[in-house]
């Protein structure tokens, strides 16, 4: 499948590590820029413990009343995950938080952020349908919904991504933005893996399905949201940056491999 890249067609699931490397690299090196200051901040958030997650946002001790909408989120984001860590050893609220970091940082408003912090949690079962509509609307809801992988997408990324691209296409642009940035803070902590194997099978599905959507999401964020046309484009460029860094890491594992 020919996938096009800011004017690209390439068949990137059918090119070597090292070849995609190369073809990722050009783009990236073209790029307006890579949101390096975002990713400076995401540097610190992932070594933060549960506790100092909870005293950054001050939201541990607040009244529910005085913490807002995002606050909200935030709050419940940390006490419903309070018990999980990621594969890093991160509490896994921190990915959530990370998310939000890069949508704030990228000012595409409070109900980007909002999906943001809450993609996960009905696909994760921590939170009903019904809760996170009584507490945030109708339209962050519906966000959750979209992002959450129905039982047939399990292992099919790209009936799941089409999914995505479909709800931006109808103007829900906010899910296709979330899933981005989420894609990007994923490939960050990618090596916790631990299995090249893995990790090689999660960058070829970034390559055909998360670069796809962003390509193919640019005429609907255009139309839909064209005041955050430049960030989406620092938004893309970071997905590009942080797919680049991962396989030039697992190329260079595979240099030395094939040394030994």
């Amino acid at each position: 499948m020919n996938m096009p890249i800011f004017g690209y067609q390439v068949p990137l699931h059918h090119l070597s590590i090292s070849l995609r490397s190369r073809v990722v690299k050009e783009l990236t090196q073209a790029a307006v820029s890579s949101g390096q200051a975002t990713r400076d901040k995401l540097r610190v958030r992932e070594t933060m413990t549960l506790e100092e997650l909870v005293e950054n946002h001050h939201c541990g001790g607040m009244p529910r009343a005085d913490l807002g909408t995002i606050g909200v989120m935030q709050h419940t984001v940390l006490v419903r995950y309070r018990n999980e860590r990621r594969k890093s050893g991160a509490p896994a609220a921190s990915h959530f938080f990370c998310v939000q970091d890069v949508l704030a940082d990228l000012d595409f408003g409070p109900i980007c952020e909002l999906i943001g912090l809450g993609h996960d949690l009905i696909e994760d079962g921590v939170m009903s349908l019904d809760e996170i509509l009584d507490n945030f609307g109708e339209r962050v809801t519906t966000g959750i919904l979209v992002l959450s992988k129905r039982p047939e997408h399990k292992e099919d990324d790209a009936g799941y991504f089409a999914q995505v691209l479909e709800a931006v296409k109808n103007g829900l642009w906010e899910a296709g933005v979330v899933k981005l940035a989420d894609r990007a803070h994923n490939l960050r902590t990618l090596e916790a893996f631990k299995d090249p194997e893995r990790e090689t099978s999660y960058l070829a599905s970034t390559a055909d399905n998360a670069l796809w959507l962003a390509d193919q999401a640019w005429p609907w964020i255009e139309q839909y949201a064209p005041k955050h046309t430049e960030s989406y484009e620092v938004l893309c460029n970071m997905l590009h940056k942080e797919y680049e860094i991962q396989l030039q890491r697992l190329e260079r594992s595979e240099e030395h491999t094939s040394e030994l």
